[in-house]
């Protein structure tokens, strides 16, 4: 990755963090175009399902070299594979992982991001968020699994 990019990602991570610890994190979208311009975009408002399709038209259309996309998430505090199983079919029941039972779920900030020229994989970094009664607090981030394809449309 470039450096610029790195310190970018960092930037973001790290001004993420202080603003899920205050509050609840927006779903935001950070491209840096061929000029070195950084935009950023909220997602509020646009429906979860809608979300991959807006990050790659705004990033194509900015001409992103790099995208960063940030948002608030659940996890399910599974213990083995019949545990996953289970937690899966009662979160599909529910209508997702965030309306499973406190004990059996978990809040994080999740990051992905990718990089023009990057064999189109985007990658992906959580941090769980505890909270505590003083307060929201993230975790260490995470390295994540990186997936194939992306937004970015190389040219």
């Amino acid at each position: 990755m470039k450096h610029e990019h790195e310190v970018m990602l960092e930037t973001i991570k790290s001004r993420c963090v202080l603003i899920a610890e205050a509050e609840e994190h927006k779903p935001a979208v950070f491209v840096r175009d061929t000029d070195g311009e950084t935009h950023v975009t909220m997602l509020v408002g646009t429906a979860k399902p809608r979300w991959p399709e807006v990050i790659s038209s705004l990033a194509n259309s900015l001409r992103g070299e790099f995208v960063v996309f940030v948002t608030e998430g659940w996890g399910a505090s599974a213990q083995g594979p019949e545990d996953t199983k289970r937690l899966m079919e009662r979160a599909k029941e529910l209508g997702g992982v965030g309306n499973l039972p406190l004990d059996d779920r978990f809040e994080m900030l999740v990051v992905q991001y990718q990089e023009r020229g990057e064999n189109s994989e985007v990658h992906c970094e959580t941090a769980v968020i505890d909270t505590k009664p003083y307060g929201r607090r993230c975790r260490e981030w995470v390295k994540g699994a990186v997936q194939k394809g992306g937004w970015i449309q190389d040219d």
